[in-house]
């Protein structure tokens, strides 16, 4: 079984006119073949398989970022999996020199400050539980990333 997730969707949505923001999505999520009955994680600090996408706003803007995960990868014939996130699975980084990683809860709302840079990156993990008798074949589903501007 193929696994994969998809942020599909990129939702911004400003508060002043004069807002320059942007979100680009840089690669999905994968969890690649997974085995039946065996659980599956993808760290967010993986640079192959975590889904990552790209803010990008002026220095000292603010932005709040909420996800919208599914619950499950829907497969063939209408078969699912189980995914979940959990605090840990998804972070929020500035683009420069000495930037570290802003873990949130990917079910909440995360305040971000661009305060080093004008680019940020969102980088995503996950886990996946098929079933024993999973059937086989490609998952995959959709998230949502709404940035919003808040000034």
């Amino acid at each position: 079984m193929r696994t994969i997730l998809v942020a599909t969707a990129v939702v911004l949505t400003a508060r002043s006119a004069h807002a320059q923001i942007s979100v680009a999505g840089v690669r999905d999520l994968a969890f690649g073949s997974v085995a039946a009955g065996i659980t599956t994680i993808v760290l967010p600090t993986d640079p192959i398989r975590s889904g990552q996408a790209t803010i990008t706003a002026s220095l000292g803007n603010q932005v709040q970022i909420k996800l919208t995960l599914p619950t499950r990868l829907n497969g063939p014939s209408g078969a699912t999996m189980p995914v979940s996130f959990s605090t840990g699975d998804v972070f929020v980084q500035e683009n420069s020199t000495g930037s570290l990683p802003d873990y949130f809860n990917p079910g909440g709302a995360k305040v971000f400050k661009f305060s080093r840079g004008t680019q940020a990156f969102i980088r995503i993990g996950g886990r996946v539980t098929p079933a024993v008798g999973q059937r086989s074949g490609p998952y995959g589903n959709s998230a949502l990333i709404t940035v919003t501007f808040l000034n």
